[in-house]
Formats: C-alpha cells, structure tokens, sequence
C-alpha cells in the first residue's frame, strides 16, 4: 500500500451535505484543502474491515472449526498425563545444638541468606543420587535393549558413524524422571511444592511420596553419619589426650621426688616456701617483741622503779602499797596514844617494816623480769635469723628446680582442660547421634489424581478455534489486500475523499443484456425504451436496457444523474462534463452514452462529444459515420462550417452526438489550439449539458486539456478492475492540474442480491 493510500484512509471520511450544499466545485478550484477528521477515518476503516469478516464469515468459521477439530483430535490421540503434588517444608537446624558447630567441619556459615538455602535444597532434590534412589526403590528402571551390534551395510560402509555409546538404564530413567519433575518455591515461605507427571496417577503420587521420604531419609543418615565420625573421632582424640595426661602426671610426680620439692594442697604454693613465709613472720614478730623489751629494759635501768608502768600496773604491788599505807595510819593512830614501846606499836612497825622489805623484793623481780625478758626477746630473734638464713638458701635451691617443675605441671593442667573438653563433646555427640534430625517435613502427602492434568481437550480445542479463526482471518485480509482492486460501493470514497456519485451494477446482475456490436434487425426490441428512444438502426448502444423502464440497471444511472445535478447546486454554469477514466476498459464509454440518455430523459438537450481519438467508439453504438467530427473542427478542414452542421442525431429524443472524426494532423497541435474553447462556447449556447467522452486520464496526453476545457471531471472505475493505485493516481493528476473532480461512478459492480424487492429478477 502507498504512502498516499496510507494518508488517504487516514484522513478520509464522507463528503458533509453542507460541503455539498456550498458549493463542492469551489472548493476544489481553491486547491482541494479539505482535510478530514482521523476518527470519522478509522470508524469507516473499522466498518469496512468488519463487512469483510462478515463477507467472508463462512471461511473464517470453517477454518476455526477445522482447527478446533485439528486441537480435539491431537488431544484425544495424546496419552493423558496425571499430576500429582506434595508439599514440604524446610525446616532450620540448630546447628549449635550441643555445641557441635565447634566440632562439625560441615556446619553452614553463618549468615547464609535463606534464598540461597531453598535454592540448595532444591538441588539436592533434583540431585541424580537422589532420583536414582527413587527410581530404583519404584522400579522405574527399565532393562536395556539387547545389543545386536552394527548391522552388515554398517560394517562395510567406512563413513558409518561409530557405534553409539551404551547408555545406562538407571541413568536413562533418572533423566526421565527428572524431565517431568517441578520443584518450586511457593512464594516467598519455606515451603515447596514437588510435582510430578506420569501416565499412572497412582505411580505420580507415589514417586512424589517416595522423593520426600527417600530426601529426609538421606538428610537423617547423612547427619546420623557425620556425627558419628565426629564422635570416633572426638573417642580417638580423647584417649590420646588422657594417655597424655598421665604420662605428664607421672613425669611431674617423678620430677617432684627427684628434687624433694613439697608442695601444699592447692600445688601452687612450696612447702620450702611455706617455711620461709612462716620464719620471716615470726622473726618479724620476734624483732618486734625485742625491740619492746629492749625499750622497756633501757626504761627500767635508769627510772625510778615506782614509775615503771610495770611497777604500777603489778596488782600485788598495789595490794602492798593499800597495806602499806593502812598500817601506817595504824601506826600514827597508836604513837598518838601509845609510847613507841608499846607492844601494839612494835607490832605495827614489824608488820611495816616487813611489807616494805616485800614491796622491795617485789620491785626488784619486776626489774630482773624485764631484763629477762629482754635477754629472751634478744636470743630469740638471733634463732629466728639464723633460721631465716638458712630456709632462704633452701628457697634459693628449689627455685632452680621449680622452673621445670611448673613447666610439667602446666602441661599436666592443660592436658587435664583438653582431655575434660574434649570429653564433654564425646557426650554431646553420641545424644546428637541418638536425635535423628532434617530440615524437610512433609506438610501435603500426594494423593492420586482423579483426572488427567494434560491434554486439556477444551483448551487445545479453544486454542485450535482461535487459531484457526486466526488463520481465516489472516487469509481473508491478506487476499484482501493482494486483490488491490475497488471492489464494494464506499471504497472509492473512502480512499479519494472524493463523492461517490453512483453504483452500476454488472449487466448480468442486473437483468440487462450487453451487446458486442450492433444488432441485427431481427434482435432489436420492438417496443419504445425506458432510456434511450431508438429505432433499429441505433440499436447500437453497448448496455441495451430493458424495455418495462425500471429496473437496477436503470435506476442507477438516475441516480448518477440525481447525484450530479446536487452536486452543482448554485452553480448553474456547469454545463460541460468530462467523463474518463484512469485506465481503459473500465466502462466510460458506456457511463457516457447511458448518462446522456438519462439526462435527456428529464427534459435536458443532450450533446455527446467522442473525444477518445485514439479509439473512438461511440459512432459504433449510435451506427452514425464518423468521417466528419470534432477533430476536423478543430483542424479547420471544414473552414467556417457552423460545429452543429456535424452533430448527428441518435434517435433518442434531445440526445445528439458529435463523432470524433478524421484528420491527419498531430492532436497535441489540434488540442492546444484556441478553436477548442471556441467550439465548446459555441456548443454550450445550443445545448444543456454537454458529455465529453475522452482517452484515460492517465494514458493520453490530451485527456487532460480537454479536463481543464470542461467545468468538471467524473471518473469511472471499474469494480475489480481499477486498482487502487490507479484511481489514487488519476485523482492525484487532477488535483495537480487544478481540475475540478466532482466524484467517481462505480462501475459493473457485482452485489451479492439482483435485484430490490420490488425489482422481479424477469422481466416480461
């Protein structure tokens, strides 16, 4: 399709009746500016395609069945497939249960995303030592077939292919099984669905069932089996440990003899040590005791005694001091009575004198206890040194030797802390080994299908239906656009943006009777006609109409002469019509002579000018001569010979015809002279309506200046003869020749219906 067309359906859209009632002549002198709306376009687009479909309804719906029938048959004849689903979850293990991620080599890192831990799972469903466990506990694998080995042609032929390689039953059914298993997430949960498709629904629940199973199972044994190597392992590690440990206890024990190093209880601290500590306290506190009692013995030897706090802290002393003064006051209580003599005074004064002597003696203890005390401070601090001295070189010996002591002993204490540790995880992995764990749990067991999952014999038929509506649809529209001829009333004037002036349907649908040439006498119809009046020597008209004068043929070129007449409408000065078309063959002659005689009917005087001097024709339907016509006219041949005196007469009241006629001088000179517009003034003057039959616009030169000499053009196209890119082009070239095109007259249209309801399909 042209750019052009494309433009043309774009923008095209029916003449409006006041466009019409204006003045449409006018309009296209100015330069044919109209410009129609896109909508009203694709609304006449919309309804021509939709008159297609319904033209072509019936192989459009004979392809959709065609293939429904096509998609129900494949679906009967395909082996129904059941599908079966189970669902599962995934379940996250404590992988630091019983602190054996310390231990277990195997736990997941952690931060692990959880996309990437159903992503895993997954895989390890579709593993193939899964699958073959499957497969092998259903007894899906099927036995190989025997080899016969490459037949005789092979062996000799030496550009054989090699022998292909033997392929493993098991792995054959594994990849078959793994073809019609789906594994997928359902959202973004931890639950996954498995599906399976069999021709058994019971073996597509079982193999779902038996996946699951079998995938727990192999999660428990592969857990079960790791923490056992773990715990033989940890077994092994322990008893090396503990075997450790009492060797080094031994080797400390032997050490500590070998030396004489004692320790206390807690093996940290050294009996020498512990001596050491205990001799320096007490030589300290013995230093302290001397240097109290030095002090005091300095005190005692140069103070008076009675001022010694030994002195007066002594209770018997105190005791003697009470008796002491009590006798004295006795003793002054007698002297003031008595004589010194007196018995009870010399007894007072025995008793005093005897006290005193005591309080003497007493002080003089107190004395010698102080300087012994001294004396036994002094002797015991000088042991306590000479003890001090001597631990201090014991110290000093098994320092020495405690440096390799300490050093077995913290081998001895590590050993002990590995051997506990690694005891304790020996426990935890022999209870981890007992609790048989996975991270899958069967949420949905599959159940046996109760209906076939594929073929879907609806859908395949309803995809077969659209299909093939599809299918007849792509046909019908591509044989409508190879067929690039005019082919419906309409298509002209949605295409030209031009009116369409009338339909003329095909002589045969209508009842008429086309002649190829001029009747013979006996043929010719007796009777007056409804058009054209003629008596048998004009029976040449090229559509003989019939003789009641109605009919479709009839009414509508009355209906092209309606259409005509009301598209002039104020502009009473178009009186001469070109009537052409943009190829031959397309009917215009015929158009010319039917429309004169329609015109002449309604009262109007009628002249037809044959202007297609390369083949001129219309002196054949009228029988006229053609020896003196337009072409001597406008040659001068004739001199001043009135253009009237070689109008002919055509039998048909106030229809006249001017034949072309003869010359041999070159058209191109004879159409460009100015008796042209003379002899058509002169014409117009006489007659009503003046029909130029011309060449193809298109092909002949001259069409066009007769175009420009009339006051308006009318082309004919030809239902499935013109093309559409010829009528673009025709309406192309009068545009550019500023030529006003009144509209197109389709022609020889077949319709699906002869004839109206009132029209009988016979006429008498």
């Amino acid at each position: 399709m042209t750019n052009f067309e494309i433009e043309s359906r774009r923008n095209s859209r029916g003449i409006p009746e006041r466009r019409v009632q204006e003045g449409y002549l006018a309009e296209s002198n100015q330069g044919w500016n109209h410009v129609p709306q896109d909508q009203a376009a694709e609304e006449v687009e919309l309804v021509r395609l939709l008159r297609i479909v319904w033209a072509r309804k019936v192989i459009i719906l004979a392809a959709g069945l065609v293939c429904a029938a096509i998609g129900l048959f494949i679906a009967l004849k395909q082996t129904p497939i059941y599908r079966s689903s189970a669902t599962v979850e995934l379940l996250g293990i404590n992988e630091n249960f019983m602190n054996m991620r310390d231990v277990d080599p195997n736990t997941k890192v952690a931060g692990s995303t959880s996309d990437a831990h159903v992503q895993t799972e997954v895989q390890l469903l579709r593993s193939h030592a899964l699958i073959g466990r499957v497969v092998q506990k259903l007894g899906m694998v099927q036995p190989a077939p025997a080899d016969h080995g490459p037949g005789f042609l092979s062996r000799l032929n030496p550009f054989s292919s090699p022998r292909p390689r033997k392929i493993d039953p098991v792995t054959a059914a594994v990849d078959g099984a793994l073809s019609n298993l789906r594994i997928e997430q359902i959202g973004d949960s931890n639950m996954l669905r498995l599906t399976y498709d069999d021709t058994d629904p019971e073996r597509a629940a079982e193999f779902v069932n038996t996946l699951a199973q079998q995938a727990i199972q192999v999660n428990v044994d592969e857990r079960g089996n790791l923490n056992q190597r773990v715990g033989g392992w940890l077994s092994k590690q322990v008893e090396l440990l503990r075997n450790h440990m009492e060797q080094a206890e031994s080797e400390l024990q032997a050490y500590s003899r070998k030396t004489g190093l004692l320790y206390t209880g807690d093996d940290k601290t050294n009996v020498a040590d512990t001596r050491l500590q205990q001799i320096e306290t007490e030589l300290a506190a013995a230093q302290g005791a001397r240097i109290q009692s030095e002090s005091q013995y300095t005190l005692a030897k140069g103070a008076d005694p009675d001022t010694l706090p030994q002195v007066l802290d002594n209770g018997s002393l105190k005791s003697y001091q009470a008796k002491l003064a009590d006798l004295e006051r006795q003793k002054a209580e007698l002297e003031a009575t008595l004589t010194p003599q007196n018995p009870k005074v010399k007894q007072v004064v025995a008793q005093i004198n005897q006290l005193q002597t005591t309080i003497a003696r007493e002080r003089k203890d107190v004395l010698t206890r102080i300087g012994n005390e001294y004396n036994t401070a002094k002797k015991r601090e000088a042991l306590l040194t000479a003890a001090y001295q001597a631990q201090t070189g014991v110290v000093s010996d098994q320092a020495q030797k405690a440096i390799h002591y300490n050093t077995l002993k913290h081998e001895v204490d590590t050993t002990r802390e590995l051997y506990e540790a690694m005891l304790r995880r020996v426990n935890d992995a022999e209870v981890v080994s007992a609790i048989r764990a996975s991270d899958l749990r069967v949420v949905d067991a599959a159940n046996p299908a109760s209906a076939p999952h594929s073929p879907d014999k609806p859908l395949l038929t309803g995809i077969g239906l659209v299909s093939g509506l599809l299918i007849g649809l792509m046909f019908v529209f591509v044989q409508e656009q190879k067929d690039r001829t005019i082919q419906q009333p309409g298509h002209s004037a949605l295409l030209l943006d031009i009116t369409e002036l009338g339909v003329i349907p095909s002589a045969k649908s209508s009842g008429a009777k086309l002649l190829s040439g001029p009747p013979k006498p006996e043929q010719a119809p007796a009777g007056p006609k409804s058009l054209l009046t003629m008596n048998r020597k004009t029976m040449g008209l090229e559509s003989a109409v019939a003789a009641s004068g109605h009919s479709l043929f009839t009414d509508s070129f009355r209906g092209v002469v309606n259409s005509i007449l009301f598209s002039g409408g104020e502009h009473a000065a178009m009186r001469t019509l070109l009537v052409s078309s943009p190829n031959e063959g397309e009917g215009k002659t015929t158009s010319v002579c039917n429309l004169g005689a329609a015109f002449a009917e309604i009262g109007r005087r009628v002249l037809l000018i044959d202007a297609d001097f390369r083949k001129p024709r219309m002196h054949e339907i009228f029988s006229v001569p053609n020896d003196r016509g337009l072409l001597n006219l406008l040659s001068g041949d004739e001199g001043s010979l009135d253009p009237l005196d070689l109008v002919r007469e055509t039998g048909t009241e106030r229809l006249s015809i001017l034949p072309a006629g003869t010359t041999s001088r070159p058209l191109s000179t004879l159409i460009h002279s100015e008796r042209l517009g003379t002899l058509l003034n002169r014409l117009r003057s006489q007659y009503d309506l003046i029909l130029i039959d011309s060449a193809p616009l298109l092909l002949v030169p001259e069409s066009r200046v007769l175009a420009r000499s009339a006051d308006a053009l009318v082309l004919v196209l030809r239902a499935g003869v013109t093309t559409v890119d010829v009528a673009m082009a025709a309406r192309r070239r009068a545009v550019e020749d500023r030529v006003p095109l009144i509209g197109t007259i389709l022609n020889d249209w077949k319709p699906e219906i002869t004839g109206y309801g009132y029209y009988p399909k016979k006429r008498a």
